[in-house]
This record gives structure tokens, sequence and C-alpha cells, in this order.
């Protein structure tokens, strides 16, 4: 679709240095990144899905169940709309696309010279429409953590996630544009009076870990559930809003009352 977006420009006054918008212009825009959230009868804090295009980040590694036992992903080279790179992150040393790679530690991606970088390191903030930093206006490197929204040696759930999108992109045609997306996962209560989900929570059920790398880039590892739960981030002391945010649906009136 078409969309009318700001031009941000750095501005040295007042201070600090920050980026303000003063003009815009109309530019084609893709979707990179969507929440389905729907509500099933006894689950007022519905169930979430998320999907994403398949180039948007590189994965950390993560295993996964075969018919001959657990396998690790293999790690690729690549070009992503959220990351400098060449490549996947590995702990080993390698060439791609004509680059030395380094040996990438826990947390850690590759950036454009094929240097291991810390992944999802936030360089900026916005504030009262102009965005602003704490170290200098560039663009992080974002690793999806979690691929398939579960631990990454969860192996019956990983494969689970990977064998569903790919019995349904098998299905699809070739010119089919829902082919360049793929399904994270999904997550919802073990106890639907619960008032939401923490970081990789232990009363969830689906993926734990699930987590939209376009929308939580920052927030990884967490769940759809830490933010849609209830919770007040601003104050974390606050009671908790059972009602709140993805317990939506609790203020809704019933279209059809229950029979006898």
């Amino acid at each position: 679709m078409d969309a009318t977006i700001p031009i941000y420009e750095k501005q040295s006054t007042p201070a600090p240095p920050h980026l303000e918008a003063h003009q815009s212009h109309t530019v084609p825009l893709a979707m990179v990144g969507m929440h389905v959230a729907f509500a099933v009868k006894g689950h007022a804090e519905l169930i979430w899905a998320t999907f994403e295009h398949i180039g948007n980040t590189p994965d950390a590694r993560y295993e996964y169940d075969t018919s001959n036992g657990g396998m690790w992903s293999q790690q690729a080279c690549g070009t992503w709309l959220f990351s400098s790179g060449p490549a996947e992150p590995d702990e080993r040393p390698r060439m791609c696309k004509g680059k030395k790679i380094e040996a990438c530690g826990m947390g850690q991606t590759v950036d454009a010279q094929g240097m291991c970088v810390s992944a999802n390191d936030r360089h900026m903030y916005f504030e009262d429409g102009k965005i602003y930093t704490d170290k200098d206006f560039v663009a992080s490197d974002i690793l999806r953590l979690e691929p398939w929204g579960s631990i990454n040696t969860d192996t019956v759930s990983n494969a689970a996630i990977i064998s569903l999108n790919k019995s349904v992109r098998d299905r699809l045609s070739p010119g089919d544009v829902r082919k360049h997306y793929i399904m994270i996962g999904a997550i919802w209560l073990d106890s639907p009076t619960e008032p939401g989900g923490t970081r990789c929570w232990n009363a969830t059920r689906g993926t734990k870990c699930v987590a939209n790398s376009t929308m939580e880039a920052f927030e990884q590892p967490s769940n759809c559930l830490m933010c849609h739960s209830g919770l007040d981030r601003r104050n974390p002391t606050a009671p908790k809003d059972m009602l709140a945010i993805s317990h939506v649906y609790k203020r809704l009136a019933p279209l059809f009352h229950d029979g006898p």
C-alpha cells in the first residue's frame, strides 16, 4: 500500500542532538509482521498467533526433531530487512558471500563487516515527536532469538511449527504472496483466570516464547502475553487489571445468551 510517512533529519538545536520531521513523502509499504488474536470459549485472554516475512531477520541456532533424532539448524547466508549482516550467527568462523564471518557467542549477531555485535541493541527512542539516541543514530541489528516461539532446544515444538508452515506453504501456488510469510507460533494461558504472561512464562500453552522480531525486537526473550496481560508496564507495582488489553473479551456483551 502507498502511505505518507515523515522524513526525519538530524537537528543539533535544541540540545541534545535529535531527529525531527518537518517534511513527508509518499512511498509504497509492505507488511513485515502481524499478530492474529482470536477468542475461544473459556479463554478471555485470547489466543495470540504471530506471523513474519521470511526475510525479516537472521535466526539464532535452534534444534528440531527429525526421524533420526534432534538436529541443529544450519546457519544461512542471506540478506535481511532488519539486520545488516550477510550471515546468521554461528559459533564457528566461516565464509559467507565472500566475507569472513566471525564466530559469535550467545546474544550476538553478525554486522555488515562480518563482525559479531550485540544483537537487539536499542539505539534510539521516541519522545514528544522527536527521535533521540544514547549512542548514535545507527540502525540496530536484530536477531530472532527463539525462531519458532519456543526455547531453541525444544525439539518437538520447533519441529511442529516447521512442519505446520511447510504443510500450508506447500499448498499455496508459486505466485501466492503468502508464501513470503511464516507463522512463528501461538500462545494462550494454561489457566484463563491468570492475569497474563511474563517472559516465557510457565503457565502458558503453545509456543511459550513466541515474539515477533518486528514488534517485540527489543523485548526478546518474551511472549505476546507479556504486553497483552493487564499489567501496567509504566507502573509495575499497580494491581493487575484482569479486564485490560488482551482480556477485552470480558468487557463485551454476548450476542446470544446461553440456552437452558
